[in-house]
């Protein structure tokens, strides 16, 4: 079994040895340490000197430092899962404490969060649990150091205070008649999420200068971080993530077709009046030449991978470009409109009736056409598929049949649909499940961040688009409901 120290300073070091030393288990364990500092520096040589004169155990020692594109905490966690640690310990050094909290919070592996500010007489240390009862692996640890762990303190809801906890463990350590220099105050997080409540209580613990031993364990990934690493792997095993280099070039791709420009907006006025076209004289193909040259789908890809890495720049930018470039076609086909009118009477065909019509396997088909085109996208010899992705989407003809009948004046619900209504509904679920269906699998494919806590606002999103996908999908079902 390897366990994994975080080595800052030569106080870490000390309290990482003394450790190792009186602890049987991690004494015939391979231990990894983490120097953050340069090889030749006088921290890298103090745990040489010291590790080949005071250790008799199997030692590895790593020397990290960031690097272009990668974080020292990307770093961290990066060579503790290459070593297959399943302990990781960090620390506590004053000044320190947001390091320490990115840290902590994610890691994937069982980790220990430690506050030691003098030597503590093991043998007469009196553990207190808190939050939570200890999980087993916490449990071992504890005990093979000869602390036994007693009942946990509880609260009946989440509105406790710190001051509240200080006062519970130190009422709950007098009963024991134990001094406060020898409690070891221990936090279990469980796999609690990193904005729980319990997280900012336990950090109120590291920084009590009453205290002198405080651990806080955390169970490694929390449940939806453990939920998407599984998916990760399993899509990996399907399509291996793109390399450093596909990442950045498919990223500066889509970025730069979501710019809103001339011949973005000229496309699509193009491809809505080839649409209108199609859609007058009811010819598929001239409608499938339209779907083919709208630009439309980039910028939706450019959407989803702005809500992957938390991008707002990117998304707003993706958003002002949809939606210009849908008003661009709007008024390409009422302009069509408007001309034919003048040569012929306005008539509304079987193709234009067949997009008033939404239902709920056209919710299905904007999903799985921007799972496939987005998917197309990050593999270079798959991008024929890009034209079957678009003809599925099928995003002009509806903004073409919307305004065509808004210049027709055809409003009246009919057997076969509702005008201008449906097909404004129809688009609007296609880019929806696009935007959906895009972002998870540029997720999976590795165009992400480490972490996407620092940005709510992509939740909110997520939340938004859900709520509208939900609503149309209300509104298709009306006739299968009340029939």
């Amino acid at each position: 079994m390897k366990f994994s120290f975080l080595i800052r300073s030569s106080f870490c070091l000390s309290r990482a040895l003394q450790l190792q030393s009186c602890d049987d288990d991690l004494g015939q364990s391979k231990i990894h340490l983490l120097v953050l500092s340069p090889r030749e520096s006088s921290l890298g040589q103090l745990v040489r000197n010291q590790v080949e004169r005071d250790c008799s155990g199997d030692f590895d020692i790593a020397y990290l430092q960031a690097s272009e594109g990668v974080s020292i905490e990307q770093a961290i966690h990066h060579s503790v899962r290459k070593n297959g640690s399943r302990l990781l310990c960090l620390y506590h050094q004053h000044g320190d404490q947001v390091f320490e909290q990115v840290v902590f919070a994610g890691s994937k592996v069982l980790t220990l969060w430690i506050k030691q500010d003098a030597e503590i007489d093991v043998g007469r240390c009196s553990v207190v649990p808190v939050m939570r009862a200890p999980s087993a692996g916490i449990k071992t640890f504890f005990e093979s150091r000869g602390w036994s762990l007693r009942d946990p303190v509880v609260w009946p809801d989440d509105n406790f205070s710190s001051q509240q906890l200080k006062i519970k463990i130190d009422e709950i350590a007098a009963q024991r008649d134990s001094p406060v220099s020898h409690q070891v105050v221990l936090s279990d997080l469980g796999a609690l999420d990193s904005r729980h409540s319990h997280y900012e209580l336990a950090r109120s613990l590291i920084l009590d200068q009453t205290r002198n031993l405080v651990v806080i364990a955390r169970d490694g990934a929390s449940y939806s971080e453990a939920f998407s690493s599984a998916i990760q792997k399993a899509a990996n095993r399907v399509a291996p993530s793109m390399e450093r280099q596909q990442r950045i070039d498919l990223a500066n791709d889509l970025q730069m077709g979501s710019q809103l420009n001339l011949e973005f907006i000229g496309l699509m006025a193009a491809a809505s009046m080839l649409a209108s076209f199609g859609l007058l004289q009811n010819s598929a193909s001239v409608i499938i030449g339209a779907m083919l040259i709208a630009p439309l789908m980039t910028p939706i890809l450019g959407a989803g991978m702005a809500l992957t890495q938390g991008n707002r720049p990117l998304f707003r930018s993706s958003l002002l470009t949809i939606t210009l470039g849908f008003f661009s076609a709007l008024l390409a086909s009422m302009l069509f409109g408007l001309l034919f009118m003048v040569f012929r009477e306005p008539v509304i065909t079987d193709e234009m009736w067949a997009r008033c019509a939404p239902s709920p396997l056209d919710l299905c088909v904007g999903l799985v056409g921007g799972i496939a085109a987005s998917y197309a996208r990050t593999r270079s010899h798959l991008s024929s598929a890009l034209a079957g992705a678009a003809i599925a989407a099928a995003l002009v003809p509806p903004i073409a049949t919307v305004g065509l009948q808004t210049v027709f004046m055809r409003w009246a619900v009919t057997s076969k649909g509702t005008p201008v209504i449906g097909p404004l509904l129809l688009v609007s679920v296609n880019v929806l499940t696009i935007m959906i269906g895009s972002s998870f699998v540029l997720w999976v494919r590795g165009m992400r961040q480490e972490s996407t806590s620092g940005h709510p606002w992509v939740l909110r999103s997520f939340a938004i688009l859900a709520l509208l996908v939900i609503m149309i999908l209300i509104w298709m079902l009306q006739p299968i409901i009340f029939s």
